[in-house]
């Protein structure tokens, strides 16, 4: 999913996770960032399908980074159990370039938010790429502060918006059931009333008046 976001995004990808780096296979993906025609950064991205600490992940993308040549890192956990404090997005560092995300692919999770995530850390990146020691930390720092607030809120609508989806698609999905089952009944109703003589039909008229 990563790869096609970031191909989506003018960059690079390739699957890395069988190749040796420099110093071994960790990474298993790595996004080249440009800048038009320019390659300007490297992101390392590693996927785990089991429960990590902060310190964990941290040292996880320190060796992902420094194996791959990389300046940013992307983690990815499948289930929320298995994020640091159960939290559905995490920064391992002060400066957006590195963060972990609770994300499921074989869910109906949309990639919007995986998306998103990606431009942020593509984003602090490039920034502090660019900078070479220019870039304002507390600014920057205020900055990822927001950006991952921002983040989670997102996540929270869209997590409401398909609660109510769901709610919405159950209302629709009983009101044809119950339309069936009237219609069915009437039709059966008919049925009867085609056998019945019109004078007994009008006698019936009567009976109810």
């Amino acid at each position: 999913v990563i790869a096609s976001i970031a191909t989506g995004s003018g960059d690079d990808a390739e699957h890395t996770g069988d190749d040796e780096g420099l110093y071994d296979k960790m990474g298993d993906g790595v996004v080249v960032l440009r800048e038009g025609t320019a390659r300007v950064a490297r992101v390392a991205v590693e996927a785990k399908n089991k429960k990590m600490t902060m310190a964990a992940w941290q040292k996880e993308a320190s060796g992902a980074m420094k194996n791959r040549d990389a300046h940013g890192f992307i983690g990815v956990c499948k289930s929320i159990d298995q994020m640091p404090n159960k939290t559905q997005l995490v920064a391992l560092d002060d400066f957006g370039q590195q963060l972990v995300v609770c994300f499921d692919p074989d869910s109906d999770q949309p990639k919007e938010f995986l998306a998103l995530v990606y431009q942020v850390v593509k984003m602090h990146t490039l920034t502090t790429r660019n900078g070479a020691g220019e870039v304002n930390a507390q600014a920057l720092r205020l900055f990822v502060d927001q950006s991952i607030k921002q983040l989670d809120k997102f996540n929270r609508l869209v997590s409401l918006a398909s609660g109510i989806k769901g709610e919405a698609d159950k209302i629709i999905s009983e009101a044809d059931d119950l339309s069936f089952e009237i219609s069915r009944h009437l039709q059966s109703l008919k049925r009867e009333l085609a056998g019945v003589e019109p004078a007994t039909l009008a006698e019936l008229g009567d009976s109810t008046s």
